[in-house]
């Protein structure tokens, strides 16, 4: 198994963050995500499809989480 169980670990994830990291990791450089269009390629994956990509590209995208640093 590639990703922990969902259920045993209480962790939430999407099938669209599982089939781009798999994606990313890909042994085969020619398949790989990116490996044929650079980070747009990497950004027309369906996880990105809500998502401001000026923002991503310029870093200025609030995360979803920031964790509380003290």
């Amino acid at each position: 198994m590639l990703f922990p169980d969902k259920n045993k670990f209480k962790i939430e994830y999407s099938d669209e963050i599982m089939d781009l990291i798999i994606r990313l990791l890909d042994k085969d450089r020619a398949t790989r995500l990116g490996s044929n269009g650079g980070a747009k390629e990497i950004l027309s994956h369906p996880l990105f499809k809500n998502h401001d990509h000026n923002k991503i590209m310029n870093k200025t995208m609030e995360p979803p989480f920031k964790p509380d640093v003290k």
